[in-house]
């Protein structure tokens, strides 16, 4: 089985996260700030001043506008596609040393620190405390706010992994 690292010294777009909206547009997130959106014929590329060494998720939201987010030291950006270039949304400094942003259902959340917010159209809202146990992976999902997944290290009971739900009302 063949597979590749990817060299960061390398100046060739390795990518890194693919959307697909629609049969004629699928957007690509390549290393060094770099995305592109394919239209089934040709590329066109957009460039972002980022210190992270990609580009990723790409996120939805219920009106079907996509969006990504960069980094430039404790600061970041959520962009959004406007159809013709992507405008910054929001503008933050983070209060913790990860943020990652997902779709749960047709609304976009985001980790960060021991927090679950989400994304009010122009900026983040705190929805749900993690609790009592450390955040293992940076991935959440669900169908709804009501039924989140995540998986975690439990803290006051006996301290092993484990995949908590969110059923709208408790942990």
């Amino acid at each position: 089985e063949d597979f590749m690292i990817a060299d960061t010294s390398d100046k060739a777009d390795n990518f890194y996260s693919i959307y697909s909206k629609s049969i004629n547009e699928h957007w690509l997130s390549a290393t060094k700030g770099r995305v592109y959106k394919f239209d089934g014929n040709s590329f066109l590329k957009f460039q972002f001043d980022t210190n992270s060494w990609y580009i990723d998720p790409f996120v939805k939201d219920a009106a079907g506008s996509i969006y990504f987010e960069t980094r430039v030291g404790p600061q970041i950006e959520m962009h959004k596609d406007n159809g013709t270039f992507w405008q910054t949304v929001c503008s933050a400094n983070l209060t913790s040393s990860y943020f990652h942003m997902e779709n749960i259902g047709n609304q976009i959340f985001n980790i960060q620190g021991d927090d679950i917010q989400f994304f009010n159209g122009s900026g983040f809202t705190n929805f749900l405390h993690v609790g009592n146990f450390i955040i293992l992976d940076l991935e959440l999902c669900g169908s709804s706010p009501e039924n989140i997944f995540m998986s975690g290290f439990d803290l006051l009971g006996d301290h092993k992994d484990y995949i908590f739900n969110y059923n709208g009302i408790k942990w």
